[in-house]
């Protein structure tokens, strides 16, 4: 897949938020694009995405889903405790 797009954190957000519940291919896509393009993202935009995915915690769909956007969410949690640490 192409990744050379110029996007905003907000469109990439609001995707993520769209492919939450979902059990299609949209959410690994939505999670790979913000990985490529994490440094769109302030440290605050980052904690409201591990806040959207805590609020979502138990209509993430089947088992294989949910294990996807926890390890997203560690992915995520890890890139404030890098950023803090510099």
């Amino acid at each position: 897949m192409d990744k050379v797009c110029k996007v905003e954190s907000s469109i990439l957000a609001f995707a993520m938020r769209y492919a939450m519940g979902r059990m299609t291919f949209s959410p690994s896509t939505v999670m790979d694009n913000i990985q490529f393009n994490i440094e769109l993202f302030k440290d605050h935009e980052i904690q409201i995405l591990i806040r959207d995915i805590d609020d979502h915690i138990g209509s993430f769909g089947m088992e294989s889903d949910r294990l996807q956007w926890m390890s997203f969410k560690e992915y995520l949690q890890f890139i404030i405790e890098e950023r803090e640490a510099l």
